[in-house]
């Protein structure tokens, strides 16, 4: 009798034993769902990546020639403060493999008139990209910062020394202050040394530099402004950007 009770007891544990192992494989099975479909929750309440994110280079390729300049005004317009030389070379150097060397004058347009404080970064950046368009770009700074004279000449004095008596031309027709060119070239080029030989013919005569040739690089235009291109003397809009050949 009592083997039959043990035998009983024995059969009644297996059977207890069988069912808690389903019901801890049916609890793990379902421990496992439900954390995957957290996970997946989870993942996809993640915000998506926008436009704003992509890089300078992504969204100057996006809209037409243009629109760039006005466009490039935005992204630096939205990068931090402190960050914001590094965000203009960036745009400089996209737009410069994605557009011709013509719209760099535009976006120097663009730039130094919304952004004053960082002169040099645009200027100077934009030297480094196109040293043969080193008066223009001057001249295009010159006109949109007349108050900084000083400062642009010697960024561009800096920036191509051998350019100095062009740069000195350029910005004294922007401006009668003759002092402010020469300090500028004096900071930007120590050996610069102006001369005055034919004082009062014009306001363009008289300036004589005298930087280090030897640095200078091969096939590095020397032109004076009169043998350069023109910019078109026309008011860069940073809303809407209008065709250079409209506004000439």
């Amino acid at each position: 009798m009592s083997g039959s009770i043990r035998r009983k007891r024995r059969v009644s544990k297996t059977v207890t034993s069988g069912k808690n192992s389903k019901a801890r494989l049916a609890f793990a099975i379902l421990a496992f769902f439900l954390s995957a479909g957290i996970i997946t929750w989870v993942l996809t309440q993640q915000p998506q990546p926008s436009s704003s994110g992509n890089t300078s280079f992504e969204a100057l390729r996006a809209v037409s020639v243009l629109e760039m300049p006005a466009l490039a005004v935005n992204i630096v317009q939205s990068s931090d403060v402190v960050g914001r030389d590094a965000k203009i070379q960036e745009v400089l150097k996209s737009v410069s493999v994605l557009a011709r060397p013509g719209v760099l004058p535009y976006m120097v347009a663009a730039l130094v008139q919304s952004f004053p404080t960082n002169l040099e970064a645009i200027l100077g950046t934009a030297i480094d990209l196109q040293p043969d368009l080193v008066l223009i770009f001057t001249e295009v700074a010159a006109d949109r910062l007349p108050s900084q004279i000083e400062n642009i000449s010697y960024v561009a004095g800096k920036k191509s020394p051998w350019n100095a008596t062009g740069i000195a031309q350029t910005l004294a027709q922007q401006t009668h202050d003759l002092d402010a060119i020469t300090r500028g070239l004096k900071r930007g080029i120590p050996e610069y040394q102006p001369t005055t030989d034919a004082p009062g013919s014009s306001v363009t005569a008289g300036f004589v530099a005298v930087p280090s040739a030897k640095n200078v690089p091969s096939g590095t235009s020397t032109n004076h402004p009169d043998s350069t291109i023109a910019l078109p003397n026309v008011e860069v809009d940073t809303n809407s950007v209008s065709s250079p050949a409209a506004r000439q």
